[in-house]
């Protein structure tokens, strides 16, 4: 259950803040009773204390926790610095927690100011702890200037209204999988703290939550057990849980109350002739994915192609054109990520459709769980004859490090597959594998198709 912060293990995934305490020794027992062992200190705030401020280091030598000083009330790339390096000068320790404020009203950080004393700091062999928004373009540049964890933000400072985008922080999560990812600021109720961690953060960071609170020592315990709580509901993999992250749990979702599982064999044609021909030889789950065809003609296929399926009792999924597959009556739609961007997608939930998108990158995987799909895919994985594309293949690693991140969804495998490949991608975490080329390139596409159905009979 500890916490690896620049290779040091902390025993506990709750920090805490030292400031608007009652008195020295309410936050004392706090701490003591939370069981942190990383606090922050303000070297602005209580530089200037005098006698009291003597009183304060005094306790915080006591305490004997890591000592995170911050660099709270700076505003400027150069007093963010110069207090930076004054605090290290106090304190020995390379350790700082950055933070360079833009907005007096909601503390939000100046992320431009930001970057650039990070770079400073970090070049100047400080250990940076950037608190910043959940903005995903800022946390890849504090990484790039040297930093190893980031701090996001879930509200504003001292606002207590708890994680106020979800969907960013999800996002936020999947786009930064190995970055050791703290949230500070916003929280104002255990269960905040306890929601954010089953999204699979790292740690929080807390103050003004138990600071100011009736009782701040039994404030602070109950913050401790809901961290701890939510570490482990994140860690068993809650079976709907909102971070789509954990252990893989099958291939199902829930949808509705209703469990729904892709099966194992994910044929993609381009013509309702190929469902006519394929589908009544066992084949239960088909995309209709039609490029370049004039709309009445379009909606003619689709309506073929869902007559034919129904008949089969097979699952049709219609690529890209979710107007026609809502007026049509489909229940299933695959997106692209270009044509996820321009999609409706509260016009898609309102016509009940389910969402399947396509990911070939982390920012699109990221991209794709914020808008909470029912299922992903990923390709391709091996070269691929079809069409030219312009990501690398995945291959097998890639595969279980998708399913880790999009359990319980269930993930489909797409690119370059053969019969003969199936048994390291299902064993890799796939839960479905989606085929063009090999069947409908094939010198007798029937056969072939038989294959495909008889070797995806293990995982049925």
């Amino acid at each position: 259950m500890g916490l690896s912060l620049y290779k040091e293990q902390l025993s506990s995934r709750l920090l805490l803040g030292t400031a608007q305490y009652p008195s020295p020794a309410v936050l004392a027992d706090a701490v003591r009773t939370s069981g942190a062992r990383a606090i922050t200190v303000s070297l602005r705030r209580e530089g200037t204390s005098g006698q009291s401020g003597s009183r304060f280091w005094s306790l915080i030598r006591e305490l004997d926790v890591r000592i995170l000083p911050n660099t709270a009330g700076c505003h400027t790339v150069k007093e963010a610095v110069t207090t930076a390096r004054m605090a290290r000068e106090v304190f020995g320790t390379n350790w700082i927690k950055l933070e360079v404020i833009g907005n007096h009203d909601t503390l939000q950080p100046d992320v431009f100011a930001l970057v650039e004393a990070a770079r400073i700091l970090s070049e100047d062999g400080f250990t940076v702890f950037p608190y910043t928004t959940e903005d995903l373009v800022v946390g890849e540049k504090l990484l790039e200037v040297g930093c190893e964890v980031l701090m996001p933000w879930c509200a504003p400072i001292g606002s207590a209204r708890g994680p106020v985008n979800i969907d960013a922080l999800k996002a936020y999560r999947t786009h930064f999988p190995d970055t050791p990812l703290i949230i500070d600021a916003g929280l104002g109720r255990p269960s905040h703290a306890a929601a954010v961690m089953e999204l699979g953060f790292d740690g929080v960071l807390l103050n003004t939550a138990i600071a100011k609170a009736g009782d701040p020592v039994m404030m602070a315990s109950a913050f401790a057990q809901a961290v701890e709580a939510g570490r482990r509901a994140f860690e068993a993999g809650p079976l709907a849980g909102a971070a789509r992250h954990g252990r893989a749990l099958h291939a199902y979702h829930r949808q509705g109350g209703v469990l729904m599982r892709l099966d194992p064999f994910y044929l993609i044609v381009d013509s309702s002739a190929w469902i006519e021909r394929l589908v009544p030889l066992g084949v239960k789950l088909v995309q209709l994915r039609i490029k370049e065809m004039a709309e009445p003609e379009l909606r003619t296929e689709i309506r073929r192609a869902r007559t034919i399926c129904a008949r089969y009792d097979c699952q049709l999924i219609v690529n890209d054109y979710w107007q026609l597959a809502i007026e049509e009556d489909c229940d299933f739609v695959h997106l692209g990520q270009e044509d996820l961007a321009a999609a409706d997608l509260a016009a898609i939930k309102r016509g009940g459709l389910r969402l399947g998108i396509s990911t070939h990158d982390h920012a699109e995987l990221a991209t794709a769980l914020a808008v909470e799909p029912d299922y992903v895919a990923l390709g391709p994985i091996y070269p691929t004859l079809l069409k030219k594309m312009k990501w690398a293949p995945q291959g097998l690693p890639r595969v279980a490090e998708w399913k880790k991140r999009v359990a319980p969804l269930p993930l489909v495998a797409i690119g370059g597959l053969t019969p003969e490949q199936l048994a390291g991608v299902f064993e890799h975490g796939a839960d479905s594998a989606a085929v063009v080329t090999d069947i409908l390139r094939n010198s007798d596409p029937e056969g072939r198709t038989r294959e495909w159905v008889k070797a995806t009979r293990q995982w049925r």
